[in-house]
């Protein structure tokens, strides 16, 4: 297995960042095969072969990365974290292709060309792009009628018009949901299935994400059975708005929460379909507050637990010292000791953002050495 230098890893990085969706049903979000070949060209400089076949073949595999990358992963977040992608990426530069060979290579003019047949390792890419999971990233699906006949703009504005949405979690912006709700089949909304969200999730960098499916029906018009807003001597046509609304975890596809909304009703001098319009928009707001509730409520709750041991002769006063430190950084809620005992000391670190960012701050604390990092169990030993 050879390793990948870092400009294979920000070659492949920036044409993740690129990349666009092209479908996001069930089947058509899903990566391609693992195993597929490419083709790869380099300069040959003072009739060096050897080093032109080795830059190609390195060309070849960014090639190979970026085709298969590119139906996981979705621009916009990626280009709204910015400087935390950098550091992601610096810290995985290998373990990205598995394997590959070289099933051809050949002279043409001035250039070595190869094509090569390589396997991308699924599960470190896919463990980077959940690395990047931000809790508090958030899609919004929303599927609307009014009447029976589709209408959009209602739900969606009312849950976004709330400050906690731009700034308490990251949002793409409105088209790109409107764009994204209108390619998930409508069977989605009525079930959300794990398997869709968590693909979702993956591509989208979302650890939440909300479906809602609301729709109208008329109660009255003014040649039947009679419905009347708070002035009865004025009769109108009346409209209620039900719907469905289920917040889901992006990583592991599960029901956080639920809640049926049910009769939200407008009226309109005239007209049925203003009066639903107006109905959706109310239904939006209430939708909005339970929202607004319950999810700052799990992303307060929720954190990313972190445990720090400090190993060395003075663990007790470097154990003190490293709970300073993390008190102070960005990315870290609070600090609470678990154990200290001669050569020894524990505390576990509730952090805002994933884990891999606190410990990036302490490897640039020069009092620091940090010697063993293990994402899965949330766990860093230091010296």
């Amino acid at each position: 297995m050879r390793r990948l230098p870092c400009r294979l890893l920000a070659a492949f990085w920036l044409a993740v960042i690129t990349a666009l969706p092209t479908a996001v049903s069930a089947d058509q979000i899903r990566p391609p095969s693992p195993t597929l070949q490419v083709s790869g060209r380099a300069a040959i400089y003072h009739e060096d072969l050897a080093g032109a076949r080795e830059r190609a073949v390195r060309a070849a595999l960014i090639r190979g990365l970026e085709r298969y990358a590119g139906l996981r992963i979705e621009a916009s977040t990626l280009v709204r974290k910015g400087e935390l992608i950098d550091r992601e990426v610096r810290a995985h530069t290998h373990g990205y292709v598995r394997s590959f060979e070289v099933v051809k290579s050949l002279r043409d003019g001035g250039e070595m060309v190869v094509e090569v047949r390589l396997t991308v390792a699924e599960e470190p890419v896919a463990e980077s792009f959940r690395r990047l999971m931000s809790s508090t990233t958030t899609l919004l699906l929303v599927r609307e009628a009014n009447l029976g006949r589709p209408v959009e703009g209602r739900i969606l504005p009312a849950m976004l018009a709330d400050p906690f949405f731009t700034t308490a979690l990251v949002v793409p912006p409105a088209e790109r949901l409107e764009a994204l709700a209108s390619k998930v089949p409508d069977g989605f909304y009525g079930q959300p299935d794990p398997d869709t969200v968590q693909e979702l999730g993956l591509r989208w960098l979302a650890g939440v994400i909300l479906v809602v499916r609301a729709d109208t029906r008329k109660l009255a018009t003014g040649a039947g059975s009679l419905g009347y807003d708070v002035d009865a001597a004025v009769l109108r046509p009346v409209v209620a708005a039900d719907g469905d609304l289920t917040v889901l975890d992006g990583r592991s596809g599960r029901v956080l929460v639920s809640r049926r909304f049910e009769d939200v009703r407008a009226s309109d001098a005239a007209c049925a379909e203003r009066a639903g319009r107006e109905a959706l928009a109310a239904l939006g707001e209430q939708m909005r507050d339970f929202v607004v509730e319950r999810l700052s409520a799990h992303i307060r709750e929720l954190g990313h637990p972190l445990r720090v041991i400090a190993r060395g002769n003075a663990a007790a006063e470097g154990g003190r010292h490293l709970a300073r430190v993390l008190e102070t950084t960005r990315w870290v809620e609070r600090v609470e000791p678990v154990r200290e005992q001669p050569g020894e000391a524990v505390l576990r670190a509730t952090c805002r953002e994933n884990p891999f960012y606190v410990v990036e701050e302490l490897r640039q604390t020069p009092e620091i050495r940090v010697v063993r990092f293990d994402a899965g169990r949330g766990e860093v030993e230091v010296r």
